[in-house]
């Protein structure tokens, strides 16, 4: 996946974002060496529209490295959360065709980035809004819609549109094409999301017999 361009926590830019935070992905599936050497992967079932892998993200950051970007972590830290968080970067998600189906879904509680983030956007990010679907090797953008011009009205083909809306914590922001993808078609959409996190249970320990000592790092989980 491309680097970290900068990072935004609940609509404020953090400026020692982009070199500090480090990011985990966790897929949701399991896999085995079987008694004559082959490997048995297994995955979740997956509905028609929705993402071919579930992954939960995790980023992680020490305290130390984040300096001027403290108190505005601290201060959103004392509440319970969740949080927005955006590491202004694409990632990329595979969809599978039916032959049938349009419309399919983002991973849920996330949502394109330049429609919950305040403007202007950092200059450093802007060639990564580009939001877009591979589809048979052609790319296609994906075009903000106004929610009720995308609930009344279809792309052309050739064309992909996505709800510009924000759909919450437990919503999910969905996107459909011109032309539905042949079945048993893989493509991938590629697209800078925002994402509802948590502050990992950690324990808050610090020095107190010299000058105070943060806690080794903080960690951040996808919701």
């Amino acid at each position: 996946m491309p680097g970290i361009k900068a990072v935004s926590f609940n609509g404020r830019r953090l400026t020692k974002g982009a070199e500090t935070w480090t990011v985990r992905a966790e897929d949701l599936r399991t896999g085995r060496r079987l008694a004559l050497g082959d490997y048995l992967q297994t995955t979740e079932r997956v509905e028609p529209g929705r993402p071919l892998l579930t992954r939960k993200l995790r980023w992680s950051a020490r305290w130390r490295d984040l300096g001027p970007d403290l108190s505005i972590l601290e201060n959103a830290l004392a509440t319970p959360g969740p949080w927005r968080f955006t590491p202004w970067r694409q990632i990329p998600v595979a969809y599978r065709g039916n032959g049938d189906r349009k419309e399919f879904y983002l991973p849920r509680g996330w949502c394109l980035a330049d429609i919950v983030e305040p403007t202007p956007h950092p200059s450093a990010v802007l060639d990564e809004l580009g939001h877009h679907v591979v589809i048979g090797g052609e790319v296609v953008p994906l075009v903000i819609k106004e929610p009720g011009e995308y609930d009344s009205g279809e792309p052309e083909p050739g064309e992909a549109w996505v709800r510009g809306e924000d759909p919450g914590r437990e919503g999910e922001q969905v996107f459909k094409l011109g032309i539905a993808p042949v079945a048993g078609l893989d493509f991938v959409a590629r697209v800078t999301p925002s994402h509802w996190v948590y502050r990992a249970p950690s324990a808050d320990d610090r020095e107190l017999t010299g000058p105070s000592v943060e806690p080794l790092g903080l960690e951040l989980w996808e919701g």
